[in-house]
């Protein structure tokens, strides 16, 4: 040891002493008379780099004194001369004996001040990046092969060094390294953790300037303690500051539950809608709540990920999110960690808001502290909104990494991916009526109007429609329901043209006729179709077959059963609306008149008649008038009489006469049309006659002899020719008898001659007071010629027929209808009356149960088919009518027929 200050102060003051003693030369000095010694004061000061150093116990000639807390031991008064001074300490000192003396002579009051060394205290000092380390959750097991894994950031690393107060007394042990307690970890020598770290550490590293740096990956969750301890280093200059250095840590595991809507649950969930009143169902559905979010798996979280819809209008769902930790795994210096759940994309975005609707957004920039969620068992509640859709599926990764201050600890980055999950955001850009007009066939769709004709096929095949859906996104997979949601106004007069009677009832309608978007009318949730390559879906929907309903078709995923709730018009279920086609659909029917009329008649408007149609939500189409010429009209038998023959008062002009027995020449020129699949062919005339019959007998005629040709009215209207054969005469039967009178008192005729009606007899004249008259001139047989005779008629029987304003002929399903200049009304009240036959208009009573409806309440059936009692007075109302009256207006379908109408099944002719 190099000599200390107080040892040069001992060397100075003996170099001093001697020269005092060394006597002068050139003269021997005499002998000093002997002295007494002295005695001085010594005190020994202990110091070790400048500072006093108590506790020391300094010894001086076998006599040892403590340093006071200036360091010094005050060894009172000592003798002059020559003194040794050591210093010793006690074991678990920090300084190193003096156990080579330092040698003073004292000779005056004298402070030695003695320079002790340190030992060489060595200390562990430990220190982490993070106290918590990460556990990988393997997560990115369940991605693809071909895909970039999403990675755990689950090392943490430790700096630990040692600190030495004196290396001139080096350290020459190791260090052992230990993860003690429940947690579990791999400890490598490099951050890549490919070289495995043995736990020793070795003495090069214990004695560098450099810390050694160590790498412990998470294995087993759970608390654990880090523990440093060097060995003994057996030396007495070498001393342990601790016995070993320990630091609480944890493998902890971070958790991001996400959670789904509960299909499952929620496909077996029944809700009857046909009930009354509809409210019912309505309450039902309001009062209805859905299953809490059932949670996914770590597979699926993955492979499938989790469905949004982008947000719009507050109607689409959120995930929920689950922030989950083990209180138990934390120690408690990580208590101002923070954890954040972030999303990272290529294309799309979510946002976190604190509550399932509405609510607060979350800045996702903002962490959460665990002392934070230990407060709250642990969770924290997020929600998941898809704010913008993604490009493609599971475009967006949501994920938990872990931070922490700068003001502690080593340097330090996020510990990113804690646990994962994946989010798809889809958009339904479009929903819409997909249909194509058939080749050559009639287009069902008028996308001007808006109107779907359900009749050009047999019900219910005609009103099935195709509603086509499409993502923003081509992604495929995607859940997509398809609802047809009814206007508010079904059922009343804006979309029927009356309001369902109130002595129908909605639960006891068939559901035959309703319209179908359920696999059952019970089923909460609609029909699905997933989303094919190209991010399409489409289904087969049912219309109604209630003419006039109107109905938007609308789309929503399966993450957003609420919107099943939706109602058009209801205060609380029409706030969340699907995403619905921009174009309504309204239930109608149309069909198609050819009017065939022949040259000598003028074309004749049907305005009238289609307006009433309308009124029904039905489309009477008007073709081109088929025209017949003269050669077309020139037919057996006849169709052409004069006026005089087919009219009351009528003249002398041709007139155009369709008869059960000649029509059929004239609808045979009508050709079927693919694209018109119900033509119906209406043939026009002037005068139309059928049910050619021998009339009823007209006897006990008595005619004078003089007063022919006499008028008389038969039960049938006669015309020649027949109209059933123009061969045939006109008279079927008939005989007289001539009676003179007689010259005997006793009776006043006396017969005097009897014979048979002859054809030629029988006449009709233009000035007949009706259709139903002839005339009988004098029978040409008789061969009397007296004057002052009269004629007794018996047995006249002609060959008539009945007159008709029109009829529908369904073996043929054809219609005619008699225009009559003076009576227009007539000819459209017969068009339309006639048309509601061959539709079935006028409902029987078997086939309002099959629609479960009551039954009309005014209908009978009086061997000329259905017909329609309402009437006011004595006057009929409805078009539906047995027969008419003079002066008759256009009739509609009464109100009390109109929604029986509705109902018909138009796709077919009766």
């Amino acid at each position: 040891m190099p000599p200390g200050k107080g040892e040069m102060g001992v060397t100075m003051l003996c170099r001093r002493i001697a020269n005092a003693l060394t006597p002068k030369k050139g003269k021997t000095p005499p002998t000093p008379p002997p002295k007494k010694p002295k005695n001085y004061t010594l005190k020994v000061q202990v110091q070790c780099g400048g500072k006093n150093i108590a506790g020391a116990q300094v010894k001086v000639a076998g006599a040892t004194v403590g340093s006071n807390g200036s360091g010094i031991s005050d060894f009172g008064k000592k003798p002059e001369g020559g003194y040794d001074i050591t210093v010793s300490f006690a074991s678990d000192s920090d300084y190193v004996d003096l156990t080579t003396p330092v040698h003073i002579n004292l000779s005056a009051d004298h402070l030695e001040q003695v320079v002790v060394q340190t030992k060489n205290v060595v200390t562990t000092k430990i220190e982490t990046e993070y106290n918590a380390i990460v556990l990988d959750r393997k997560q990115s097991d369940y991605q693809e092969s071909t895909e970039s894994k999403i990675v755990t950031d689950d090392v943490v690393a430790v700096q630990i060094s040692f600190s030495h107060t004196n290396k001139s007394y080096p350290y020459s042990k190791t260090a052992k390294v230990e993860a003690v307690g429940a947690g579990a970890v791999d400890m490598f020598s490099d951050e890549a953790c490919k070289k495995a770290f043995d736990g020793t550490i070795k003495k090069p590293d214990i004695n560098s300037d450099t810390p050694f740096k160590l790498y412990l990956k998470a294995k087993t969750v759970g608390k654990f303690k880090l523990t440093v301890t060097p060995e003994d280093p057996a030396d007495p200059k070498v001393k342990l500051k601790k016995a070993n250095e320990e630091q609480e840590m944890g493998v902890c595991e971070i958790k991001l539950r996400i959670y789904k809507q509960d299909i499952d649950t929620i496909k077996s969930k029944k809700i009857d809608q046909d009930v009354d009143p509809i409210s019912t169902y309505h309450d039902a559905l309001k009062n209805y709540e859905l299953p809490k979010q059932k949670q996914m798996n770590n597979s699926d979280k993955i492979k499938k990920g989790r469905l949004l819809h982008e947000q719009k209008d507050n109607s689409h769902a959120r995930a929920r999110v689950i922030l989950k930790i083990d209180a138990s795994q934390w120690p408690d210096d990580c208590k101002d960690y923070e954890l954040f759940v972030t999303p990272t994309n290529t294309s799309g975005s979510l946002e976190l808001f604190d509550k399932d609707w509405e609510g607060t957004k979350w800045d996702t920039t903002k962490g959460v502290k665990i002392s934070e969620l230990k407060s709250k068992k642990g969770e924290k509640e997020f929600w998941a909104e898809g704010s913008a859709a993604t490009n493609k599926i599971n475009d967006i990764v949501l994920a938990v990494k872990m931070s922490r201050a700068d003001s502690a600890g080593l340097a330090h980055k996020e510990k990113k991916n804690a646990d994962w999950a994946r989010f798809t955001v889809v958009k339904i850009e479009e929903v819409k009526l997909k249909y194509t007009a058939p080749s050559g066939g009639a287009n069902a769709w008028d996308d001007a109007e808006k109107k779907f004709y359900i009749n050009f096929k047999a019900d219910p095949d005609g009103r099935e429609i195709t509603i086509h859906a499409k993502l923003s996104q081509k992604i495929t997979g995607v859940p997509v329901y398809f609802m047809l949601a009814s206007d508010k106004d079904n059922r009343k007069a804006a979309t029927w043209g009356v309001d369902m009677p109130d002595t129908w009832k909605w639960k006891d309608m068939k559901a035959a006729i309703k319209h179908k978007d359920k696999t059952n009318r019970d089923d909460f949730l609609h029909l699905m179709k997933e989303t094919n390559a190209d991010g399409e879906a489409e289904v087969k929907l049912l219309l109604p077959r209630i003419s006039g309903e109107k109905f938007v078709p609308s789309c929503y995923i399966g993450e957003d059963p609420q919107l099943a709730k939706y109602i058009d018009g209801h205060a609380d279920l029409s706030k969340k609306k699907p995403v619905q086609s921009t174009t309504p659909i309204r239930v109608w029917r149309r069909f198609w008149i050819q009017p065939i009329r022949p040259h000598i008649m003028s074309a004749i408007s049907l305005a009238d008649s289609v307006g009433k149609y309308r009124a029904t939500n039905a489309e009477m189409k008007v073709e081109a008038d088929l025209v017949l010429n003269a050669s077309d009209i020139n037919v057996t038998p006849k169709a052409v009489y004069p006026e005089y023959m087919v009219k009351d008062g009528g003249g002398m002009t041709n007139r155009f006469v369709a008869t059960d027995y000649n029509m059929n020449q004239f609808y045979s020129k009508v050709s079927a049309s693919a694209d018109k699949p119900l033509k119906v062919p209406m043939l026009l005339c002037e005068a139309n006659f059928g049910d050619a019959a021998v009339s009823n007998s007209v006897s006990n005629l008595e005619v004078l002899i003089g007063a022919f040709p006499q008028e008389v009215q038969m039960s049938l209207c006669a015309m020649t020719p027949c109209i059933d054969d123009n061969s045939k005469n006109l008279l079927v039967s008939g005989t007289w008898k001539l009676y003179r009178p007689s010259t005997s008192r006793s009776s006043g005729w006396r017969e005097i001659e009897s014979g048979t009606l002859l054809p030629a007899d029988v006449t009709i004249l233009q000035t007949r007071t009706n259709m139903k008259c002839i005339h009988i001139n004098r029978p040409s047989n008789i061969v009397s010629t007296d004057t002052n005779t009269k004629v007794v008629f018996r047995s006249i029987k002609i060959n008539g027929a009945s007159s008709f304003l029109g009829g529908y002929f369904g073996g043929s399903k054809t219609l005619l209808s008699v225009h009559n200049p003076s009576e227009p009304n007539d000819f459209h009240n017969t068009i339309v009356h006639e048309l509601g036959h061959a539709f079935g208009q006028v409902i029987r009573p078997a086939d309002s149960a099959n629609l479960g409806v009551p039954d009309h309440p005014i209908q009978e059936d009086r061997g000329s088919g259905n017909h329609c009692n309402h009437r006011t007075g004595s006057h009929f109302d409805c078009v539906m009518y047995y027969s008419g009256m003079a002066g008759d207006p256009v009739l509609p379908w009464c109100d009390t027929c109109r929604p029986y109408v509705l109902l018909a099944d138009m796709s077919k002719l009766d």
